[in-house]
């Protein structure tokens, strides 16, 4: 049975960044609230994204992937749609820019890829 994801959305995490901010000033520690929250966010990110790779190892048809995705953002405002996509567009961005000792045979055609969509321009 797969793991249950548990993520706190925006409001709920920076009310709980504010209060384990003040919870720290109290020991002497000092971590801003921004900062907690950032790291925070990260984290649930690499959770939600380690939970799609594990997907992808599991799958047999990769093909029926797209399509849940597609189903999802579908259903989602049109202006989340948008920025869902600048997500995906910059994260192949930073992809292209992985350093060679993360790259081998396994990985190198992948990011050479990435590299040659991000150097294409598109009409504005």
């Amino acid at each position: 049975m797969p793991q249950e994801i548990q993520i706190l959305n925006y409001a709920e995490l920076q009310k709980e960044s504010v209060e384990q901010s003040k919870e720290y000033a109290r020991y002497g520690k000092t971590q801003t609230a921004r900062e907690i929250f950032e790291t925070e966010w990260i984290n649930q990110t690499d959770t939600l994204t380690t939970h799609l790779i594990n997907m992808v190892n599991l799958s047999s048809s990769l093909e029926l992937m797209p399509q849940g995705m597609l189903k999802a953002i579908h259903k989602s405002h049109r202006t989340l749609q948008a920025e869902f996509v600048e997500l995906i567009t910059k994260f192949l961005e930073e992809y292209g820019n992985t350093p060679s000792d993360h790259i081998d045979a396994r990985n190198a055609y992948a990011v050479q890829m990435v590299k040659r969509m991000s150097q294409h321009k598109f009409p504005d």
